[in-house]
């Protein structure tokens, strides 16, 4: 992965919205970002650029993972939810 100064990280589950591949392309002309998805969807069948990294996780592997980091319990039911713990992201860089 190359390493640029500013990284956007984000999750994804459920199904994409039909205008993915063109927000692939604008992530792909923002070559100066990386852009980091944790997901569980096959992106096989897209045009990745090399500065978007796809991370295969569940969404129970993601709930597990920041568990570990943190010292009280996360309650996480839905992936809608899990923007509660927004604040929390920047463990991802110590978990994957």
């Amino acid at each position: 992965m190359k390493k640029h100064s500013v990284a956007l990280i984000q999750h994804y589950y459920g199904t994409l919205p039909n205008y993915f591949p063109l927000w692939l392309k604008s992530a792909g002309y923002n070559s100066n970002f990386d852009f980091m998805i944790f997901t569980d969807i096959d992106f096989s069948g897209y045009n990745v650029p090399s500065n978007v990294h796809v991370i295969p996780m569940t969404f129970d592997e993601m709930k597990a993972r920041i568990a570990r980091h943190i010292d009280y319990d996360f309650i996480c039911d839905t992936p809608y939810k899990a923007c509660d713990y927004i604040l929390l992201y920047g463990l991802y860089s110590k978990i994957t």
